[in-house]
């Protein structure tokens, strides 16, 4: 498969990313998206609550939501790598910032509306997974292959403190002006944002004759992209499987530690904060891990740390522990994130880019729901601590089996 190579002026230095300026542009205008939407993750959830008062309500908007996210990653794709990205970054990033505006804007004006609710959560659901899927698309059109290892780190360095100063804003500012106003700040960050993704340039996407054809066959072919690379149709479905059997390992952590363990609810907050210092710690080693020992070590190594990392949450019952095992699965996830994002960057024509990324994302929003309520079923049978020892060896177990697999090599 060949990757053109990326070498005009936008990109002239194959070393340093800060004469890149497009670059730069593009990764304070990521960070403050990640700003805002960490502000908003936690808001969105306790605007329904005190507005309605029912979790019925809330797991309504949350069934909106996931509906508009999956039918991104389903059309995503195709015209991701149909139409000119940039634009569509634009655009997709216009309509986001109109659409929170609306919120605290009713909510100012005319009082709690509901109704609102309903109708703006699903297209910003469908605009912000379009969005993800463009973000690993643009990078490669913005900086040199060389570049894409440490492009990706300072992207999720940033991104983890990102989140960690999105959740102290939140806490404060809901308190002080309510959830409604408190979206605003997102508002605000991605209005920000949307004025810097207008400097970034793109450089022309290199390989314009493998355009898709519309329809299913155009929407489906990232699938079969994914299967004739002999590494990829490994780490994809691979990293989608681990990402799908973890999506409910915070409901499970939350579980042990306060039902299993006795821990607080202000413990469980201090936990996932603290754990945000794993994400950054791996963003930051992942360009020198990478390069030192190959992909196949940094990637499978990470997946062997993070099945031991699970195991150790089941057998341990101290906070202190707890705290170190989070920040250790951070940073083990983290690691095996950026492999596999930078691979996928690598190894994929960039006509084809857009739907190969759809495609992953696919693959982990249809496992998602199913493993959730599969590892959250299990628990509440058996326990959480002991889900989360068989979920550890599970992991291990796919790490040791992918050893064997393509998936093994230590690219360069």
């Amino acid at each position: 498969m060949s990757i053109a190579p990326q070498t005009d002026a936008l990109t002239a230095s194959p070393r340093s990313l800060a004469r890149n300026p497009s670059f730069t542009c593009y990764w304070i205008a990521q960070t403050s998206i990640a700003l805002g939407e960490s502000v908003t993750s936690l808001t969105l959830p306790i605007l329904v609550l005190t507005t309605t008062g029912s979790v019925a309500q809330m797991g309504i908007i949350t069934a909106i939501m996931g509906a508009g996210r999956l039918i991104a990653n389903l059309l995503a794709g195709l015209y991701v790598d149909r139409w000119d990205r940039r634009v569509l970054m634009l655009l997709c990033q216009s309509l986001i910032v109109l659409l929170y505006a609306t919120i605290p804007l009713t909510w100012w004006l005319s009082g709690p509306q509901v109704g609102l609710l309903y109708a703006v959560t699903g297209p910003i659901a469908f605009l912000g997974s379009t969005q993800l899927v463009l973000g690993g698309t643009a990078l490669v059109q913005i900086v040199t292959r060389e570049q894409i290892e440490r492009a990706n780190s300072r992207l999720q360095t940033t991104l983890a403190l990102s989140v960690l100063v999105g959740y102290l804003i939140a806490g404060v500012s809901i308190g002080r002006i309510g959830p409604a106003l408190t979206i605003a700040v997102e508002t605000l960050t991605d209005g920000c944002a949307l004025i810097l993704l207008a400097f970034v340039r793109f450089r022309p996407m290199a390989a314009a004759s493998a355009r898709p054809r519309t329809g299913w066959g155009g929407t489906f072919a990232g699938f079969g992209y994914i299967w004739r690379d002999p590494v990829q149709r490994w780490v994809i479905p691979m990293r989608g499987f681990i990402v799908g059997l973890t999506a409910g390992a915070l409901d499970l952590l939350i579980f042990r530690l306060e039902h299993e363990l006795h821990q607080s609810q202000s413990s469980v907050a201090y936990l996932f904060a603290l754990a945000t210092l794993g994400g950054i710690a791996g963003a930051v080693l992942f360009p020198l891990l990478r390069r030192r020992l190959g992909f196949g070590v940094t990637f499978l190594g990470s997946l062997v740390v993070e099945g031991l990392v699970f195991t150790a949450f089941g057998i341990n019952d101290g906070l202190v522990i707890a705290i170190l095992l989070g920040i250790g699965y951070v940073w083990s996830d983290t690691l095996s994130l950026l492999a596999a994002i930078s691979l996928r960057q690598k190894r994929t024509e960039e006509a084809y880019l857009g739907r190969v990324t759809a495609s992953y994302q696919l693959i982990i929003w249809v496992t998602t729901p199913i493993s959730a309520a599969l590892v959250t079923g299990q628990a509440q049978r058996i326990g959480a601590g002991e889900t989360m020892i068989g979920m550890g060896g599970l992991i291990m177990l796919v790490a040791l089996i992918s050893s064997l697999t393509p998936a093994r090599a230590a690219l360069r």
